[in-house]
């Protein structure tokens, strides 16, 4: 039985604030929104373009190289 190798907890969370953080500098902080449904709907927006516009990782910290790099799983 082979160890799942999982990122370090840090780098989900660092993640999340840099995306939190460039939605509000992109989308919050720019519009006017006249109730909480409005600014609701303009996050939407915003998260459904940045899902369809984004691109998988091929740099070094993508899935299919950290797969490659894994040390080898421990066996019981």
């Amino acid at each position: 039985m082979g160890l799942p190798f999982y990122p370090d907890l840090r780098i989900w969370l660092n993640a999340v604030v840099g995306f939190f953080s460039i939605i509000t500098r992109r989308q919050i902080r720019r519009g006017v929104f006249k109730s909480v449904a409005d600014l609701e709907d303009a996050i939407r927006r915003y998260i459904q373009e940045h899902n369809r516009s984004s691109k998988l990782s091929s740099g070094p910290n993508s899935r299919d190289h950290l797969r490659q790099t894994q040390p080898p799983a421990c066996t019981f």
